[in-house]
C-alpha cells in the first residue's frame, strides 16, 4: 500500500523469515558462523537459543540457504507431534521407507547405509528442529538416539535444535544428561543492542530498495528504546509508522508517528487518527480516509489481534514480551559463551547460558601488495591467533577463516568482532576427497612464492606435494597438500610422522581416535 510512495520495492518490515532480510549483528553474525562451522565439520548437536523475535527462524532460513546443494536439510518447524512427525520428515527427505503401523523406519540399518551412502557422496545430512523447548524428555532421549549414526571419524547426521530459553531447565535433567553431553556447541540469540537498532531499519529499507534515510535519528532512538531491541517488536512499530505516515502523506517518519503507533499498539483501540508531527492541514474528508486507511489495515494484517492493554504498569505487552514505556532500555550487549572459539568436545559442555567475550584490542588495517592481488591478515587476527595458539602465521589464519565463513577477508579489522577459534588436533588436517582418498593440509599461504618453495623443499625429502589454490571467502589462498593415501589410516599413519613447523602447537600431540575418547567420556557418569 505505502511501498510506491517511500519508493520502495517491496515492503522491509514483514515479520516473515526472508533470509534477504537478515541483519547480521555481532551477535547473529557469530550464531550463523557456529552453526555452518558445526555442520561443516561434522560436529554433532547444535543448541540455539533465544527469546520470542530475536529472530531464530530468518537465522535458521539464512544457514539453509548457506549451506546449498551440499546439504540435505530436514526442516521440522513445529514438532508438536512428537518423534513420528520427526522421523517421518526424515524418511521422506532420505527417501527412506517410513512404517506407518510403527511410525519408525522399516530398517534402522537402511538408515545407517543411506547416511553412509550420503557421507561418501559429500553430502551433509541436517536435522533442524525449531520450537525445540516444546519437545517431551521421551522424545528428546528419542532424537538423542539418532546420533549414534558415525563413523570412526564423524557424525552422519548434524541435529541443530532451536528453541526458547526455557530448554535449558529440561537439559538440566538427569535424564538427559547423556544428550546435554552430546552438545558440542550452545549459543544464544540476543536482542539488538541500542546501537545496532537504527543499523537493523536502515539494512530493511536498503534491501526492500530504499537508500535514502526514511526515519529521522529521534524517531530511529525512540524505537530501539521501546522495542528493547527485539527484531520483531522493531518490525511492527515500523510498519505501522510507514502505513500512518502514508496515511497523511509524510515523506519522513518523526518521533510523533512512532509514539502515537507505540500507544496504540499498547492500548488498540480504532478510535481517532491524530495529527501529524508536521502540523499540515487535513481536511475532514483526509482524516475520514486515513480511518478507513487503518480500519482496513487493521482488518487485513491483524496487526492489533495479539496486543492486551496495559492499565497502570507503564508497560507495552506484544506478542506476549513486555515493554517498559517509562524507563531507558539498556539492551545487552551481544554475549558468546566463555571458550567458544575452541569447540567444547563432548562431556566437557556445560549446558547453560553463554557468558561476555573479552573484548579484542584494536589493532591498525592490513594491507595489500602492490599487485593488489596476495592477502596480508590484519594484525588484529593474527595477534588474536598467536595469543590463542602461539603462533600468528598464513596457516593458523587461514584455518581460523574457514571456521568463519561470515568472515569475507582475513584483511578486515576483526576488533570486537565474535569469531570461532577451532580446536585443532592433527586428525582435522586430513580432508577426504570423493573417491575415499584423502591428502594432509600441511601449510598455507596467501602468497604463490613461499607455498611453492615449500612444495620443493617438501619434494627434496621424497615427500608428495603440491600446491593446491583456493578461495576462501574473498580471498585467494594457496594451500600445500600432502600425499594421496589410498585409506583414512594411511594418511594417519603419515601423520603421526610430520613435523609441524607451520603449526608448532600440534608437535607430539597424538592423532586421537575421537569416536574412542567420546565412549570413553560417555562411560565416565
Amino acid at each position: 500500500m505505502y511501498e510506491n510512495f517511500y519508493l520502495l520495492k517491496k515492503k522491509p518490515f514483514e515479520n516473515t523469515p526472508n533470509p534477504e532480510f537478515l541483519y547480521l549483528s555481532r551477535n547473529h553474525g557469530e550464531v550463523l558462523a557456529s552453526l555452518l562451522y558445526a555442520i561443516n565439520f561434522a560436529k554433532g548437536f547444535v543448541l540455539v537459543t533465544g527469546d520470542a523475535g530475536t529472530g531464530k527462524t530468518i537465522l535458521i532460513q539464512a544457514l539453509i540457504k548457506e549451506l546449498g546443494a551440499n546439504a540435505v536439510v530436514t526442516h521440522v518447524r513445529n514438532p508438536q507431534f512428537g518423534f513420528t512427525e520427526i522421523i517421518r520428515h526424515l524418511s521422506k527427505n532420505l527417501d527412506l521407507p517410513f512404517n506407518d503401523q510403527n511410525n519408525t523406519f522399516d530398517s534402522y540399518h537402511d538408515v545407517k547405509s543411506k547416511l553412509e551412502q550420503m557421507d561418501k557422496a559429500g553430502k551433509r545430512v541436517v536435522l533442524i528442529i525449531d520450537e525445540a523447548h516444546l519437545l517431551s524428555e521421551k522424545c528428546l532421549e528419542e532424537i538423542r538416539l539418532l546420533s549414534n549414526h558415525e563413523t570412526e571419524n564423524r557424525k552422519l547426521i548434524q541435529i541443530v535444535l532451536v528453541g526458547q530459553n526455557g530448554i535449558y531447565d529440561m537439559l538440566q535433567k538427569d535424564s538427559l544428561k547423556s544428550l546435554r553431553q552430546r552438545i558440542v556447541i550452545n549459543r544464544e540469540l540476543n536482542a539488538l543492542d541500542m546501537h545496532s537498532v537504527p543499523k537493523y531499519i536502515r539494512h530493511r529499507l536498503r534491501v526492500a530498495g530504499r537508500e535514502t534515510p526514511l526515519f529521522d535519528r529521534k524517531a530511529l532512538l525512540l524505537i530501539g528504546e521501546k522495542s528493547r531491541g527485539v527484531p520483531r517488536i522493531i518490525n511492527r512499530i515500523c510498519d505501522n509508522a510507514l502505513m500512518r505516515g502514508y496515511t497523511f502523506q509524510t515523506r519522513k517518519i518523526g518521533t510523533r508517528i512512532v509514539k502515537d503507533i507505540i500507544e496504540e499498539m499498547a492500548t488498540p483501540q480504532a478510535a481517532s487518527v491524530p495529527t501529524p508531527g508536521n502540523k499540515k492541514k487535513i481536511t475532514k474528508a483526509a482524516v475520514s480516509a486515513g480511518v478507513i486507511s487503518l480500519f482496513i489495515l487493521i482488518l487485513l494484517t491483524g496487526h492489533f489481534s495479539k496486543s492486551k492493554p496495559v492499565k497502570d504498569t507503564g508497560e507495552l505487552a506484544v506478542d506476549g514480551m513486555t515493554l517498559h514505556q517509562s524507563e531507558t532500555a539498556e539492551i545487552p550487549s551481544p554475549t558468546l559463551m566463555e571458550n567458544s572459539g575452541p569447540p567444547i568436545h563432548a562431556g566437557t559442555l556445560p549446558v547453560g547460558k553463554p557468558v561476555p567475550p573479552k573484548p579484542v584490542e584494536e589493532k591498525p588495517a592490513a594491507t595489500l601488495d602492490q599487485e593488489g592481488h596476495a592477502v596480508s591478515p590484519n594484525p588484529c587476527l593474527s595477534e588474536t591467533a598467536r595469543d590463542r595458539y602461539g603462533i600468528g602465521n598464513d596457516t593458523i589464519v587461514d584455518l581460523i577463516h574457514m571456521a568463519n565463513p561470515t568472515l569475507r577477508s582475513v584483511k578486515d579489522d576483526c576488533t570486537g568482532r565474535e569469531l570461532v577459534y577451532p580446536e585443532i588436533e592433527k586428525a582435522d588436517l586430513i580432508r577426504e576427497d570423493s573417491d575415499g582418498t584423502c591428502t594432509i593440509h600441511y601449510a598455507s599461504f596467501y602468497r604463490i612464492e613461499p607455498a611453492a618453495k615449500l612444495v620443493e623443499e617438501l619434494m627434496q625429502r621424497n615427500e608428495n606435494a603440491m600446491v593446491v589454490k583456493s578461495v576462501q571467502g574473498d580471498d585467494p589462498v594457496f594451500r600445500v597438500v600432502m600425499g594421496k593415501y589410498e585409506t583414512r589410516t594411511a594418511a594417519e599413519r603419515a601423520l603421526a610422522h610430520l613435523e609441524f613447523n607451520y603449526l608448532p602447537f600440534l608437535q607430539g600431540n597424538p592423532v586421537r581416535n575421537k569416536k574412542v575418547l567420546l565412549d570413553v567420556l560417555e562411560n565416565i557418569q
